[in-house]
């Protein structure tokens, strides 16, 4: 849980700053698909084992009560049920997903190893899931080109604006620096017949009214005609 969620910008600043388990990590984010496949296989060995060894315990200790030997195998699987949801899932994931960063970069090593480990049984088990998605006609190669990094970047924006972390001010700065890619040069400017503009060669009075008057702390100054700007 803790890989999956890991936010791969952070992990690139961590490796950025020298951080050799985050380098690691980094070179992991880009074999996910085959990190989860080793997670899910230990996991429901592990599960299936467990639950065998219990069954075992069960019938093997419970009393000879015929009515208590009957249902020992049922009651262990109920019982091991709740130690593998609270201790195997809730709580680890729980954690896993509150610092995933950490938690993924202290797991790193043990999951390069079990993917040494378990990489020719998985090499086989990836080959038949591969088929069975062929034959159900899934192409899992195709990405989703709706979803760049920009809209990631503005999902983040909306989201924090909306937990109330931006004020609309910095939401409309932040998502202003992602439109100027979109933007033309014409879309910003002002055309020259709608700018405020003072002749030099104007009376003075009329000058200072003129200044009174406008909304703007910067003006064009031009001489005589508009094509002769002077600043």
């Amino acid at each position: 849980a803790s890989i999956i969620a890991s936010s791969k910008s952070k992990v690139h600043k961590l490796k950025q700053n020298g951080n050799r388990r985050a380098k690691i990590l980094d070179k992991t984010l880009e074999e996910k698909d085959k990190i989860i496949s080793i997670v899910l296989f230990g996991n429901n060995a592990v599960n299936i084992l467990a639950s065998s060894i219990v069954t075992i315990i069960a019938i093997e200790y419970s009393p000879t009560v015929h009515r208590f030997y009957e249902y020992a195998p049922m009651i262990g699987s109920i019982i091991l049920t709740f130690v593998i949801l609270i201790f195997a899932e809730i709580v680890p994931k729980t954690i896993a997903i509150a610092r995933p960063e950490n938690v993924a970069m202290s797991l790193v090593f043990f999951c390069r190893m079990l993917k040494m480990i378990l990489g020719p049984i998985l090499y086989f088990v990836n080959k038949i899931v591969a088929v069975l998605l062929k034959t159900l006609r899934f192409n899992v190669n195709i990405e989703d080109k709706a979803t760049t990094a920009v809209d990631t970047i503005r999902g983040e924006i909306e989201y924090h604006h909306f937990q109330g972390a931006f004020i609309k001010h910095d939401k409309d700065m932040l998502e202003g620096v992602l439109n100027l890619v979109e933007m033309s040069v014409e879309s910003v400017m002002t055309h020259r017949k709608d700018c405020d503009m003072i002749d030099i060669s104007s009376p003075i009075q009329e000058i200072i009214e003129f200044i009174d008057n406008t909304s703007h702390t910067r003006i064009p100054v031009y001489d005589d005609t508009p094509d002769e700007m002077l600043g």
